[in-house]
């Protein structure tokens, strides 16, 4: 549910409702300029809906929340989440040609680099449980140099997945 109004005064915020327990959530608040991404199932993880950055009454947002839909999408489920997940770390952000990406690993897992639109550019490979630390280019899987604009990292691992977002200046 989105808006509504108190008394004379109208309202921005956002509410979600969760079915099986009958209780309404206020959902983040209303941003400008932020990134919303939806994750198409695969591999038999959900679907999901990722939104980053953007201004907020309070100044810049440099978060991250993440949900998770079901098939078919009807209504969130209490045991999801929306929290924060701000594990992987990537710098010089903004950048120019190159950029690390680094984060530790309890468990193997995978690094992907997405457009805003959900599109793959770039598999940064496997990885092993450990210390991560990969470097991207700007170059899509066909070595192409990509654009200047935001993209995603996005690493994976069995049980989570955390993002990143990045800004290419060329």
């Amino acid at each position: 549910m989105f808006g509504g109004q108190r008394g004379n005064a109208a309202l921005d915020d956002a509410w979600a409702l969760d079915l099986s327990t009958d209780l309404w959530t206020v959902l983040p608040p209303a941003r400008d300029g932020a990134v919303l991404v939806y994750v198409p199932s695969r591999g038999g993880r959900m679907p999901q809906i990722i939104l980053t950055g953007g201004t907020t009454a309070e100044g810049n947002a440099d978060d991250t929340w993440s949900l998770q839909l079901e098939d078919p999408v009807t209504a969130v489920a209490a045991s999801e989440s929306t929290l924060p997940i701000p594990s992987l770390a990537a710098y010089p952000n903004p950048f120019n040609a190159n950029i690390v990406l680094e984060s530790q690993l309890a468990t193997r897992g995978s690094l992907t680099i997405y457009d805003t639109i959900g599109h793959r550019v770039r598999n940064l490979g496997r990885l092993s449980p450990g210390p991560l630390r990969r470097l991207w280019d700007g170059r899509d899987d066909a070595g192409r140099i990509v654009a200047s604009g935001v993209y995603l990292a996005v690493l994976e691992t069995p049980t989570s997945r955390h993002l990143r977002r990045l800004a290419l200046l060329r």
